[in-house]
C-alpha cells in the first residue's frame, strides 16, 4: 500500500512539474520584446541645380557621399546633330570652384558631402555662346566603405577622407 501511494505521489509531482514547466516555457517564449529594428536604409542621391550662372550641387541623400560631376558642352546645329566640345576647352565656358579637381573628364570633389549640404560646382562663363548647351550630371557614392569608391570609380581616399585622383 505505502509502494502504492509512494507511486500516485510520484505521479502527481512529476504532472505537477511538467505543468508548471510547460507553462513558463510558453510564457517565455511568448515574451515581447521592446527592441526595434533601427535598421537605416542609406540613400545617395545627388542634385544639380542652377542658380543664376552658378551650378549647385546638393547631397539630398541621407549619408555622407563623394560627388562626381561630368559635364557636356555641344552645339545644336541646323540639322539637329550634336557636336561634342572637348574636355579642354570645357575651361572657357565654366569657372571651376576650389576642392573640384579634374580627372579626364570627370570633377570630382575632394572631400566627403553631408546629407543636406549643397556645393557650388562653377560659374558658368559669359563667354559662353548663346547656340551651346551645357548638360551636367552628378553620381554619389557612399563616404563608407572607402574600398566602395576604390572598386566603383577607381579613386583611392587618404587617411584624412580626401579623394586621391590617379
Amino acid at each position: 500500500m505505502m509502494k502504492r501511494n509512494l507511486k500516485y505521489l510520484l505521479l502527481v509531482l512529476v504532472s505537477v512539474t511538467l505543468v508548471m514547466t510547460t507553462s513558463q516555457t510558453i510564457a517565455y517564449l511568448q515574451k515581447k520584446s521592446d527592441l526595434g529594428n533601427h535598421l537605416v536604409v542609406a540613400t545617395v542621391e545627388p542634385l544639380v541645380s542652377q542658380n543664376n550662372n552658378q551650378i549647385m550641387v546638393k547631397n539630398t541623400g541621407n549619408v555622407a557621399v563623394y560627388l562626381r560631376v561630368h559635364c557636356a558642352l555641344y552645339q545644336e546645329n541646323s540639322d539637329q546633330s550634336l557636336t561634342l566640345e572637348p574636355g579642354q576647352q570645357m575651361k572657357e565656358f565654366i569657372n571651376l570652384e576650389d576642392d573640384w579637381i579634374l580627372d579626364g573628364q570627370i570633377y570630382y570633389y575632394k572631400q566627403p558631402v553631408a546629407p543636406g549640404k549643397e556645393l557650388r560646382f562653377a560659374t558658368i562663363s559669359k563667354n559662353l555662346p548663346q547656340e551651346m548647351q551645357l548638360d551636367v550630371y552628378a553620381e554619389s557614392i557612399q563616404q563608407n566603405p572607402s574600398k566602395a569608391i576604390t572598386e566603383a570609380w577607381g579613386i583611392t581616399v587618404d587617411e584624412s577622407g580626401e579623394l586621391i585622383v590617379h
